[in-house]
């Protein structure tokens, strides 16, 4: 009977028009809890079994359960986020200026800057470009060549890499990480993070 109640409940707060949950001391409102469809019906963005057999309630209750809680298969919180994650900028080929401009044409008008770079071969094995022939027909092949840290600020000019930015370097590109591990500090922000004051 207890169970059935809760679920009653709950599913009574899922049918209103707002819905109110608590994130970390914080309350999340969600001012609509209903779409509205091309033909104009009002669809719950949650929907609720109608159940009324206890039966069927303890075992929904066990294998699928209202979103946020156990055993989580509709996502950890009550209702998922409205605003969609910005989508990852990716590019790279060249020289930086030229990525540079693509990353900023890319950015442009975008909520957040999120930056994935493609770095060509000699970059990725952490090779100098040199003028023999199996490592100069690959400089800015296929990726942006950045072999200095000169290049990694011309690559990332006008972009606040200490900010909040996907900052791309996958797992088979860790050869070239040392130096982009410099990086911060010769832009003006010390290890760590910190911000000169």
């Amino acid at each position: 009977m207890k169970k059935d109640r809760s679920f009653l409940r709950k599913a009574e707060l899922y049918l209103k028009e707002s819905f109110q949950y608590p994130v970390r001391q914080k309350t999340i409102e969600v001012g609509k809890t209903r779409g509205k469809s091309l033909s104009g019906l009002k669809i719950p963005k949650v929907a609720v079994p109608r159940f009324e057999d206890l039966g069927e309630i303890t075992k929904w209750l066990g294998l699928e359960n209202f979103p946020g809680e156990f055993p989580f298969t509709a996502g950890i919180f009550p209702f998922k986020r409205e605003q969609e994650d910005p989508p990852g900028k990716f590019a790279g080929e060249g020289i930086a200026e030229k990525t540079n401009l693509r990353f900023h044409m890319l950015a442009e008008g975008q909520p957040a800057t999120r930056l994935s770079t493609a770095f060509d071969s000699v970059t990725l094995y952490g090779s100098d470009p040199h003028p023999r022939p199996d490592i100069f027909g690959k400089v800015g092949n296929a990726g942006v060549s950045v072999c200095t840290v000169d290049d990694a600020k011309r690559l990332y000019s006008g972009f606040d890499l200490c900010t909040a930015n996907t900052f791309g370097l996958k797992d088979d590109q860790w050869s070239c990480a040392d130096g982009f591990s410099l990086f911060p500090e010769c832009c003006g922000r010390p290890a760590g993070g910190k911000t000169p004051s």
